[in-house]
């Protein structure tokens, strides 16, 4: 007999289980279970692969599903809770089925196949604190997702749980207010797929430093994103700065091509992928081989690049090639550049973006925090949390972006038009 695997970590665990479930099977047994397995088959079960869950016990009428993140386990409790709605409003009240979700961020016991500790008890009781189609999530879970996801969540208080010792904080959100996208872009102009790919000349020529002023720049317009990390780098891609929304992949395997291009039409609009300068080609090809490319020549889709360079390789035709005119933006990065004559140069092209120098004490205090600029302007740490960084950083850091930012006001990087600046 061998010995159970015991493991211990920090996970977000999501109880579900359906409103009113007894009820429904008194009334029509047999009809319930087939609607809740079809409703498995076809919409929970697709929606928690997407966003990177795992199931790890069902309970007949529930279900509870570890994450690696509490934004992956809210997204995929709303996008369950929303077609839930959708599905329910097109059959009778008999024919209805309604989820209640708990979430909770906590440590967890890993034992073999099974997943026990107080994490999952809490997620559990907090779900029988959830109403018929909401959402109840715990105060460490809404610290966790407060900043990067624009839910309207209420403050539900200190909950006494049963069997956990102490009061729990918790927030809600109800059923209703699900029914809107609310996290998805507010300007109604941006009505097709956004694909941005941000890649460069070589290896460690800034292309992360790039696409972070590019994901702040939506950040501060209200825009939602998506971000997939295929930059191939362990310590340097998106994923170290953005970890609880980042998705790493690899665009030479299949399945993660399918990852990635097959579900623009799920979620927010725009799509960024940070691409390694050794991948680019190989998957600029094969995006034209399955047919993306003329997808977005034909206008079905919004394809553009940023490619990040400075003196020591101007030439980048190759990649170019691929887009459109108007959709292929060279980006000239004075922090990897000696030549101030090619700043210039990049200042004054057309189509052309140019990110000017920093102290190095600035750039490098913002990348060592391992925060996104805008967090670093705003004195936090990755958590939320108040930080101590220097005034005088942060002025450097706050004016560096805004002249960034004017270069995608040129180009149209997207911006909400709603938004005062």
């Amino acid at each position: 007999m061998t010995a159970a695997r015991t493991d211990r970590r920090l996970a977000a665990i999501l109880a579900a289980d359906v409103a009113g479930y007894s009820l429904q099977m008194g009334v029509d047994e047999e009809g319930t279970l087939a609607r809740l397995k079809a409703v498995r088959k076809t919409l929970i079960d697709p929606t928690l692969v997407q966003h990177r869950g795992r199931i790890f016990k069902t309970t007949g009428d529930g279900l509870l599903v570890e994450f690696a993140s509490a934004v992956d386990a809210v997204r995929a409790a709303v996008d369950i809770q929303r077609a839930m709605a959708k599905q329910n409003g097109a059959v009778s009240k008999t024919q209805r089925i309604e989820f209640r979700i708990g979430i909770h961020l906590g440590d967890i016991i890993i034992d073999d196949d099974d997943i026990l500790g107080d994490g999952v008890n809490i997620a559990a009781r907090l779900e029988n604190s959830a109403e018929p189609g909401g959402i109840c999530v715990s105060g460490a879970v809404h610290d966790q997702v407060r900043d990067k996801l624009s839910f309207p969540f209420a403050d539900l208080g200190e909950k006494t749980l049963k069997h956990i010792a102490r009061p729990i904080k918790s927030y809600g959100i109800a059923a209703k207010d699900m029914v809107q996208r609310k996290e998805m872009q507010k300007d109604d102009k941006i009505a097709k797929p956004i694909v941005v790919i941000v890649t460069g000349a070589r290896s460690r020529i800034g292309k992360t430093t790039v696409a972070k002023t590019l994901l702040d720049y939506w950040t501060a317009n209200q825009l939602s994103f998506r971000i997939f990390d295929a930059s191939g780098s362990a310590n340097n891609g998106l994923a170290r700065f953005h970890p609880e929304v980042t998705r790493v992949v690899d665009l030479t395997s299949v399945d993660d091509q399918m990852a990635v291009f097959d579900t623009l039409h799920k979620g927010p609009k725009i799509t960024l992928i940070e691409i390694g300068s050794d991948q680019v080609i190989t998957v600029l090809r094969t995006l034209d081989r399955i047919g993306f490319i003329a997808a977005a020549n034909s206008g079905a889709i919004d394809f553009k690049c940023l490619y990040v360079y400075d003196e020591k390789e101007p030439n980048f035709s190759d990649v170019r090639s691929y887009f459109k005119d108007g959709f292929f933006h060279p980006v000239f990065n004075e922090l990897a550049s000696h030549n101030p004559a090619d700043l210039e140069k990049a200042r004054s092209a057309s189509g052309n973006i140019a990110i000017p120098a920093l102290p190095k004490q600035a750039i490098g205090s913002a990348e060592n925090e391992s925060v996104g600029f805008l967090t670093y302007v705003a004195n936090k740490l990755p958590n939320g949390a108040a930080a101590d960084y220097s005034f005088v950083l942060r002025g450097y850091v706050r004016a560096w972006l805004a002249e960034i930012w004017t270069y995608y006001d040129k180009v149209e990087m997207w911006k909400n038009s709603k938004v005062s600046k």
